[in-house]
């Protein structure tokens, strides 16, 4: 299950051993790793209760769980509550949530066999080089699921078992009327929050003309406007080429290139983002030939009698 942790460490120690806890936390904070360390967290634990706030910390808010195993960690009691809070946790993750350093031979049977790093032999420094590879990996491989599961689930040509990406959607990207405010052009949608939101919520058709499949949405804001696309290719490196036009009513009809990838939100690698990459303008009433091959989108000149369009063949390496 996908989750978004306020944390990315939990740090677990005992007070006798707290320079190297205070250490490592300041490298993460400084790094900007969000991290809980309670030296840290003074104003927000003061008057809670602390058996509730802790559990929630280690047991729910945590990617991961940094505990300084030594004699007093085994000993003492909100160590104690907050290593068994963490153990807890460690039997429902798929995968390593408690991350143990050894600060002495100190035997835990709660944690044995889990592999650990050990202070007697690396500085906190060589510690947080490690953590820091570890959650960046870790951010990487979720960020790749992400946009895979964005890739399975939607398309911009009819697929069975596959979601359509709305029309305005694409038209918002490319700078539409659904994508202006204030002069602010929107360049990322997040679309499992728009594919079927109010916003995008005019209805659609698909229909077959000059070789393509395009998804049409036409007469929308209550008018005579009407924008569509069709899917030349998605690349090796999963560019999405799409073939758009757009008429606001009258008699011209405006062409796009437009150049799509799924990113991942800057606000969690758990969310994706359809991201405008680029926009190569066709002008009004283009009629041309474009094809995507041997790792090259051609454009080719405007052979309609108005002449509007590239009057030269375009080539654009995409890989």
């Amino acid at each position: 299950m996908a989750h978004d942790y306020e944390y990315d460490v939990a740090i677990s120690v005992a007070g006798e051993d707290r320079s190297h806890a205070r250490e490592l936390a300041n490298m993460l904070e400084e790094s900007r790793y969000s991290v809980f360390y309670d030296e840290l967290e003074t104003s927000k634990m003061w008057g809670k209760n602390l058996l509730e706030y802790l559990t929630s910390v280690y047991r729910n808010r945590s990617m991961y769980c940094v505990m300084f195993v030594s004699e007093h960690h085994k000993k003492k009691v909100w160590p104690t509550h907050e290593r068994r809070t963490a153990l807890a946790r460690a039997l429902e993750d798929e995968r390593e949530y408690i991350l143990p350093v050894r600060i002495d031979d100190v035997d835990i049977p709660e944690i044995e066999g889990t592999a650990y790093l050990d202070l007697r032999e690396m500085t906190v420094a060589d510690i947080f080089k490690t953590l820091e590879e570890k959650i960046d990996h870790d951010r990487e491989s979720t960020a790749q699921a992400s946009v895979k599961a964005a890739q399975s689930r939607y398309s911009f040509a009819p697929v069975e078992g596959k979601e359509l990406v709305h029309p305005l959607i694409v038209y918002a990207l490319l700078g539409g009327g659904y994508g202006i405010a204030d002069g602010i052009t929107t360049t990322r949608i997040n679309v499992d929050r728009s594919n079927k939101s109010n916003r995008f919520s005019d209805k659609y058709e698909i229909s077959e003309h000059n070789d393509r499949i395009w998804v049409v949405c036409a007469n929308f804001n209550g008018n005579r406007q009407f924008f569509k696309y069709a899917h030349i290719a998605t690349t090796p490196s999963g560019t999405i080429i799409l073939e758009c036009y757009y008429s606001g009513g009258g008699s011209g009809i405006f062409g796009d290139v437009g150049l799509f990838q799924w990113k991942i939100s800057d606000l969690s690698e758990h969310e994706v983002e359809l991201v405008i990459v680029d926009d190569i303008v066709l002008g009004d009433r283009y009629d041309g030939k474009i094809v995507y091959e041997g790792g090259a989108l051609y454009i080719h000149p405007d052979q309609s009698r108005w002449r509007n369009g590239p009057d030269s063949l375009i080539e654009k390496r995409i890989d």
